[in-house]
């Protein structure tokens, strides 16, 4: 990702080339704006100009966090596997009482 500095259509200067998520960093710090994940539909949100997790991220130095969607995407497979083995384990009891019968 290549990330301008300057003022639009007066003059810029464009840095070297960076991985994705530095560069996304790089844009959001400039525009002071921080992104996180929604854990549920994992689309990217805004925060609230200083709200905590704004003012989190800042000190961190990261404004994009690609790491919440790894957790919410394991968190939802661990939730998907948990409601399979729960259906799973219903079916089998139910099974077994009709067999009983």
């Amino acid at each position: 990702m290549v990330v301008y500095d300057g003022e639009p259509g007066v003059e810029c200067t464009a840095r070297t080339p960076q991985p994705l998520v530095q560069g996304t960093n790089t844009f959001l710090k400039s525009i002071d704006v921080t992104f996180r994940r929604d854990p549920t539909n994992f689309r990217p949100r805004i925060n609230k100009k200083n709200s905590v997790k704004d003012r989190e991220q800042k000190e961190a130095g990261m404004y994009f966090l690609v790491e919440d969607l790894a957790d919410a995407a394991k968190k939802h497979l661990a939730e998907k596997e948990k409601q399979a083995a729960a259906e799973a384990a219903a079916e089998a009891e139910k099974q077994k009482k009709a067999h009983k019968k």
